[in-house]
């Protein structure tokens, strides 16, 4: 953990996300983009504040949590599932925090929560994408029960013409 310590419970708390959370959400999503590691996005990728509450308000049934930490939103997940009926058992899970947070055992505490309310919901198979280059990333979903199931070879390009691999992890919840 980059010698950082974690988090006590009392400074954390994970909520459902709301629309009124979208501009706190974007500047997380900016952040993760800046940063550039693991991002699949570009700066001009990431939506404005009320194109993201319309499609928070749009993601109905969808699970969508934030966590924050004293207060302030650091991180944000979702688990969508898929529409076709012989694949609604199946979702896909998303999540981000922001750079400054990381090494905290944050992302842990949002993916065992995004894990949990998927299960929850009746997902039996949770799939997550990841660049093959962000091994903290991978550690973690390792760590946590998700297996790697396939790799997309040079899924993606980054600016300067560099191609990576994208895995492609799952974890059975049934």
């Amino acid at each position: 953990m980059s010698g950082r310590t974690r988090v006590e419970d009392g400074r954390v708390r994970i909520r459902a996300r709301e629309p009124g959370d979208a501009a706190a959400i974007v500047e997380v999503l900016r952040a993760i983009v800046a940063d550039g590691r693991g991002a699949v996005m570009r700066p001009e990728d990431v939506p404005d504040a009320a194109r993201y509450r319309e499609r928070l308000q749009e993601s109905e049934g969808e699970l969508g949590l934030v966590l924050e930490l004293d207060g302030e939103l650091v991180a944000e997940g979702a688990v969508s599932r898929f529409g076709g009926a012989l694949i609604r058992h199946v979702g896909l899970l998303s999540m981000g925090v922001h750079p400054s947070a990381q090494g905290l055992g944050l992302g842990r505490r949002m993916l065992e929560a995004l894990v949990e309310g998927a299960a929850h919901q009746g997902v039996g198979r949770l799939e997550l994408y990841v660049r093959a280059d962000n091994a903290r990333a991978r550690r973690l979903y390792e760590s946590s029960g998700f297996e790697l199931e396939g790799i997309r070879r040079r899924f993606v390009r980054l600016e300067d013409g560099t191609e990576l691999d994208d895995c492609i992890y799952v974890r059975f919840l049934d």
